[in-house]
């Protein structure tokens, strides 16, 4: 499923090709992938932000201090 999810599109079309899959198999197979890339992409939006809201309260930290 890693695989899947972190490969390449070249890759994973490639993998793809290797089974005969109708298309509605196919389409699952690219939802399930869409999700998981979208899954990863989520959570290092969150992880991001948070690492941003802990600059800016040290930086207010800062700030605070120094007035």
């Amino acid at each position: 499923m890693d695989e899947m999810i972190d490969s390449s599109v070249e890759r994973f079309n490639e993998l793809l090709s290797k089974y005969k899959l109708s298309e509605a198999q196919n389409q699952l197979i690219r939802d399930i992938r869409r999700r998981g890339k979208n899954k990863l992409a989520a959570q290092n939006c969150r992880k991001r932000k948070l690492e941003v809201i802990q600059t800016v309260e040290d930086e207010v930290i800062v700030h605070t201090v120094v007035d």
